[in-house]
């Protein structure tokens, strides 16, 4: 009896440090100052590059970091989207453009820019 009151004690000691090592640690969370510079990380991302004409222009760039941040898309400066991922169906006549991502976060803001020719 004595054997079974002892597995159960430890099984149930053994539950309270789990459960209490699972709890989320707040120190650990990103802090971010409000003037900190967004940073922009892009995968398959080059100085140029180019898309045939009536072609779908597909990014999705990582904003870290990106609490309050306002996203702006350009081509040639008019804006084509406000969203963080361009999704864009390319109506332009052949030619080379200027694409730009911009990234605004308390008033301060990062960008980048690719040459896109259109086919």
């Amino acid at each position: 009896m004595k054997t079974y009151i002892n597995k159960h004690i430890l099984l149930l000691l053994s539950f309270i440090v789990f459960m209490v090592s699972c709890t989320p640690d707040e120190d650990s969370k990103s802090v971010f100052a409000d003037d900190e510079l967004p940073k922009i990380f892009f995968v398959n991302w080059s100085a140029s590059q180019s898309i045939n004409a009536n072609g779908t222009l597909i990014h999705s760039p990582v904003v870290s970091p990106n609490d309050g941040a306002i996203y702006e898309w350009t081509l040639e400066s008019e804006t084509i989207s406000e969203e963080k991922d361009l999704n864009y169906i390319v109506t332009e006549t052949p030619g080379v453009y200027t694409l730009t991502f911009t990234v605004t976060r308390n008033g301060i803001s990062t960008y980048r820019t690719t040459e896109l020719t259109v086919n």
